[in-house]
């Protein structure tokens, strides 16, 4: 009940606040809603009420929302698909707050299974570092080896290619004293940029041998 309590005042109050820009549409959820009064235009302006403040739980939730949040990052590094889930282990010294939100974290990271602990010996995973719990993935499960490898060498060699060019450009004294200021520090921008692109493809191929 004091779920349904707190649920129904934040949705109400935010409707409130966005009413201004979007009437019709919030005027319509609002109807859908317990309420007081007959129209949502006439509702009071939201106050602030402390009873319905909760820091410390909002604290635990920015923890999990941390860890979903590199977990995601990853992923998203390693080009791995939503599609694919796979087990996530966390070693914390806040186990309480992550088993509370494992539900968020396997519908949010994609996690398969989660497994909470003080430590874990897992050499063929990845590892994941946020500021409340070390996280890990095995590898096996995020990705087929020989595929990624396949493909982060093909990409290498392309950034290596693009990566020669602007270098050969920067290198040629008709370019970087002939050319707009502008463009030859967008060609250095860009050399800068592929360079850390092939270091991020070295660490990923690194993480797969």
């Amino acid at each position: 009940a004091d779920a349904r309590r707190v649920l129904v005042f934040v949705m109400t109050r935010t409707l409130s606040l966005l009413h201004p820009f979007m009437p019709f549409v919030t005027e319509e959820i609002w109807q859908s809603l317990p309420h007081e009064g007959e129209a949502l235009i006439r509702a009071p302006w939201p106050v602030y009420d402390e009873a319905l403040a909760f820091p410390a739980e909002e604290k635990e939730m920015e923890r999990v929302m941390d860890a979903i949040r590199a977990v995601r990052n990853r992923r998203a590094e390693m080009n791995v698909p939503p599609s694919k889930k796979a087990h996530v282990y966390i070693a914390t010294a806040l186990p309480q707050t992550f088993r509370d939100g494992e539900a968020f974290l396997k519908r949010l990271a994609y996690a398969s299974d989660v497994t909470i602990g003080d430590s874990f010996d897992l050499p063929q995973a990845v590892t994941i570092v946020t500021d409340d719990a070390r996280l890990y993935i095995p590898m096996d499960e995020l990705v087929d080896k020989a595929a990624e490898t396949a493909r982060l060498l093909k990409e290498k060699e392309a950034t290596q290619k693009q990566l020669a060019q602007v270098e050969s450009k920067l290198q040629n004294p008709g370019f970087t004293e002939k050319a707009p200021a502008q463009i030859v520090e967008g060609a250095r921008q860009n050399a800068q940029r592929l360079k850390e692109r092939l270091s991020l493809i070295d660490s990923s191929l690194e993480a797969l041998r």
